[in-house]
């Protein structure tokens, strides 16, 4: 039998890593940072306020109105593991574009960049789905979309996104080391009798 071919005994490898399945999160992200700031600014002046006065009532209507057009900018976001081949592709696209730029910039500048733009062709790998706040769907997003969101969102909806993608990949490896514990315990013969 020659090499790559598949009998009774052997099994076809490209055929099984067809199947293999990654995990996929969805969570919020909050595109009105004013709003975000105007509430804590609120709750601050409701905690020191009187709930009996007048002017708790006031600032209560204001924070609720506050958070009505801050649940306005929600955004689901759905997120899917990724692997090693798109991980290369995101690297491949950075190196291209860092020797294009290895003529104009310094090296400072190139590594500036490079750092940022890993993130965001990562993210453009990771995210798989935007919904937005009227329930339209955009997916996938593109590299150039990737980059628009990374650069513009605000700091807590960025540092959000990464902190998803990092958990996900966290729990995924915890939840590999656990299941090899379990499954090695689990497939051993009990010693009891």
């Amino acid at each position: 039998m020659s090499k790559g071919e598949v009998d009774a005994q052997s099994f076809d490898l490209f055929e099984a890593l067809k199947g293999i399945s990654y995990p996929e999160e969805t969570f919020s992200v909050f595109f009105d940072s004013k709003a975000a700031h105007e509430i804590y600014k609120l709750n601050r002046l409701m905690d020191a306020a009187d709930p009996t006065q007048p002017e708790f009532k006031e600032l209560e209507k204001q924070f609720l109105g506050l958070l009505d057009e801050f649940k306005s900018s929600q955004y689901k976001i759905t997120i899917r593991g990724i692997s090693q081949e798109h991980h290369a592709d995101a690297i491949n696209t950075l190196v291209k574009e860092g020797e294009a730029l290895g003529k104009t910039k310094s090296q400072l500048e190139i590594s500036q960049f490079l750092e940022t733009r890993q993130e965001q062709l990562l993210w453009a790998q990771y995210i798989v789905k935007i919904e937005d706040p009227q329930g339209r769907v955009r997916a996938p997003i593109s590299n150039d979309e990737a980059e628009a969101l990374y650069n513009k969102l605000p700091d807590n909806a960025r540092d959000e996104v990464e902190r998803q993608i990092n958990k996900m990949r966290t729990d995924t490896s915890a939840g590999y080391e656990v299941g090899i514990s379990d499954f090695d315990f689990l497939s051993e013969p009990s010693q009891e009798g």
